[in-house]
């Protein structure tokens, strides 16, 4: 009778020079055909048509996973104490803390300062004009020297005019850091009905970006006045 090509001699040395799955092969072929479990023969006739790349990754697989969940199963409490420990030590584990820096104020930039326009030099007249039935009427005012430094003297004349007679006028000057109120006028020309009224006085402050005269006329009855901007400047 010939023997089956997986007929192998039950020698133990011989058995352990082969592999595990050859192993098996020999171990279900020497069981009767009627002692075979059907999944047996079902996977001896499956792993004959598998490729020789899926029957090595088979064999690697399977001895893994019997190792794993024996090892599963061996350190269960041992693993369950571990997840204990580590669950404890990040409740533990304390929490960050936000640190607040201080904030540094920027320092706000300088707004640059406007330039001053330049003014007619020498002597300036100027006509004023008032809205009807305002008197005294103040009609002219004549600036000389028209843009003062600091020190020089300036001469303002005004004309006046009224029905009744006019009690004297009052000008002042606002400039760059003050407000100055000029000398007493004095009646030069003409009469008291209409006249010219002056006075002189030494510049006191610079008029870079304000220069404004106010003038004053009182009457025997009523007063007017008006403003005078010769340079204003914004320097916000």
């Amino acid at each position: 009778m010939p023997k089956h090509p997986f007929h192998y001699k039950s020698s133990w040395h011989h058995l352990t020079s082969l592999s595990l799955v050859t192993k098996l092969k020999i171990a279900a072929m020497k069981l009767p055909s009627w002692r075979r479990p059907y999944f047996v023969k079902k996977a001896l006739k499956n792993w004959k048509g598998l490729p020789p790349n899926s029957k090595r990754l088979i064999v690697i697989l399977i001895p893994t996973i019997i190792v794993a969940t024996f090892l599963l199963i061996l350190f269960k409490n041992q693993l369950a104490l571990w997840a204990k420990r580590f669950q404890i030590g990040l409740s533990l584990k304390p929490s960050p803390t936000a640190t607040l820096e201080p904030k540094t104020a920027a320092s706000p930039t300088p707004t640059p300062k406007p330039t001053p326009y330049p003014l007619k030099q020498g002597k300036e007249t100027y006509s004023i004009s008032q809205t009807s039935g305002v008197r005294p009427r103040i009609e002219l005012a004549e600036i000389d020297p028209h843009e003062p430094k600091v020190g020089t003297n300036q001469k303002i004349r005004v004309r006046v005019s009224d029905k009744d007679p006019i009690r004297g006028v009052t000008i002042s000057l606002k400039s760059d850091n003050k407000t100055t109120t000029l000398p007493p006028t004095k009646l030069v020309e003409g009469t008291n009905l209409e006249g010219i009224w002056e006075t002189s006085w030494n510049m006191n402050d610079t008029i870079l970006f304000t220069y404004v005269f106010t003038i004053k006329a009182q009457g025997t009855f009523v007063q007017s006045s008006v403003n005078l901007p010769i340079r204003l400047i914004n320097q916000e």
